[in-house]
């Protein structure tokens, strides 16, 4: 995947205060459906508890891009997020998938099993280790910071993780996907 960042977007990429329960949830699907280490096999046990997850794994692409719709911006925990989603205009729904066209179309059943998939899921699987992974972030965007002002936002890119890398004005990721992004301005979080 390749993200394109302008001045603009570069001047509004930040960090997350606190940790988003929903981009949790989104992002932990993503790595369990697109094959995640071993290392995660207790959160892909708890993620198999039947039919009510299927609407999460059916949105949620196994590789690339995730829609922005999926991760809403608001502070407020687990509760305000659902709530903010439920609150997406249908035009920015991108409707890649059975599922997605069925949101787009502002299908109430097809929200609320979503809504409920993402809940039951964070319920499950994130919220026994919710104050573990809240601490990390804390640590994580304490140095990210720290990194920042001693050597760029260069520097903070290139050290996100093995399969990240900087090369302007191009963030690239390398998975399984061939997405271009366009930030249009929007910045990263």
């Amino acid at each position: 995947m390749r993200i394109w960042l302008t001045g603009d977007d570069l001047a509004r990429t930040r960090f997350g205060r606190k940790l988003s329960p929903l981009g949790s949830v989104v992002l932990s699907t993503q790595a369990l459906r697109g094959g995640a280490p071993p290392l995660y096999d207790q959160w892909r046990r708890l993620a198999r508890v039947g039919e009510a997850m299927r609407p999460l794994f059916d949105v949620v692409p196994a590789v690339g891009h995730i829609p922005d719709y999926l991760t809403p911006v608001v502070s407020g925990g687990i509760e305000a997020e659902l709530d903010a989603l439920l609150a997406t205009p249908r035009r920015r729904i991108e409707a890649r998938s059975w599922a997605s066209r069925r949101l787009a179309d502002g299908d109430r059943d097809t929200w609320r099993a979503l809504t409920n998939a993402m809940r039951c899921y964070f319920d499950t699987v994130l919220a026994p280790h919710w104050a573990a992974m809240s601490a990390n972030h804390h640590a994580d965007t304490a140095h990210r910071t720290r990194q920042i002002g001693a050597a760029g936002v260069e520097r903070v890119f290139n050290t996100l993780h093995p399969d990240v890398r900087w090369s302007s004005p191009v963030l690239e990721i390398a998975d399984q996907s061939d997405d271009e992004v366009d930030l249009g301005g929007r910045g990263l979080i």
